[in-house]
């Protein structure tokens, strides 16, 4: 399965028995035929077969997925959810001082959860190009800081609580992908910066679309996929403050309109390149896991015909099919 990030468009919705390199190529090649579009970035998982296909055969930026990132690192709020049961329960059983001590360790445990749960937060927090509390861009040096010493409070407690070997090697591959999220944002700044070059702007209108325009529209477009009123209200001020910002900035006010709806389009484009996570992939996998799990397999007919209702019928909240959304991409 093969999908564009902003749009939710499939691009390719296929079976085969290999995952190769070649395979994901033949599989995207018939639809990259038909499709006048250059792919700049894949977000994935850490799968070798599609590693292969987009840094090899399709040259193009291989982001590594925050989802699977993530999901590895809860493996060890999972292990010690556990570790403490087991410690609540023998101190159900223990009596006098063991009683004492055991109580001791059910603390100890829950203070290292706690721990662990605001790290994950952290890590999903610093992976993003504008901190949301203020809009300012962040560096990929501060970014590398903020996630390796995130990683490391998990790594310890993990150690410390003496969980299973398999769950600290989850936690270790985890801190393996800080190189790759690094990279990501490094090669999303480039592309900001190659992208307003060709816009040959004045450079008061240039800082203008860095500091305002961009980080703005990235901070709404946070705003907009928060399922929940507290992540929204995280953003409130940053945004308020940016709009307050570009009112003021008399360089960007005395744009003529198609001017300024030009910029605009070109922030929400650069926006929709920082991809962290291929979740919509992930739910869309699932979604077809479940509907149709009494099927040993779909019949290549109906997975066309379910690809056709997904891109062009099945309507959005506040959206229209992706299918439209693609096409008024600039």
């Amino acid at each position: 399965v093969a999908m564009d990030a902003p749009s939710g468009f499939l691009l390719a919705e296929t079976h085969s028995d290999s995952r190769t390199g070649p395979a994901w190529n033949a599989a995207l090649k018939a639809t990259f035929k038909h499709l006048k579009v250059r792919v700049l970035q894949v977000v994935a998982d850490e799968a070798k077969g599609i590693s292969n296909y987009v840094r090899g055969l399709l040259g193009a930026h291989r982001a590594s997925d925050l989802f699977h990132g993530s999901h590895d690192l809860g493996t060890a709020v999972g292990a010690l959810h556990r570790k403490r049961a087991a410690a609540q329960a023998a101190v159900r059983k223990a009596v006098g001082e063991a009683r004492a001590q055991a109580r001791a360790g059910v603390q100890r445990l829950e203070a290292r959860i706690e721990v662990v749960t605001g790290r994950l937060r952290e890590v999903s927090d610093a992976f993003h190009p504008f901190e949301l509390g203020t809009g300012r861009a962040v560096r990929v040096e501060a970014l590398r800081a903020r996630l390796e010493q995130a990683m490391a409070r998990v790594a310890q407690a993990a150690v410390t609580s003496e969980v299973s070997a398999k769950v600290v090697a989850r936690v270790e591959k985890a801190q393996r992908l800080i190189p790759a999220w690094c990279a990501t944002l490094a090669w999303w700044q480039g592309l900001v910066t190659r992208t307003l070059a060709t816009e040959n702007l004045s450079e008061p209108l240039r800082v203008v679309m860095r500091e305002m325009v961009i980080p703005r529209r990235y901070l709404e477009s946070v705003r907009a996929r928060a399922s929940h009123a507290s992540e929204r209200h995280r953003v409130d001020d940053a945004v308020a403050t940016l709009h307050a910002r570009l009112a003021a900035a008399s360089v960007w006010t005395f744009q003529p309109a198609a001017v300024r709806a030009r910029l605009e389009a070109t922030a929400t484009w650069l926006v929709g390149h920082f991809v962290r996570a291929s979740s919509g992939v992930e739910g869309h996998n699932g979604f077809l896991s479940l509907r149709y799990h009494h099927r040993r397999a779909l019949p290549p007919a109906l997975l066309k015909a379910l690809l056709v209702i997904h891109n062009y019928v099945l309507q959005r909240e506040h959206a229209p099919p992706p299918a439209p959304r693609i096409s008024a991409a600039p």
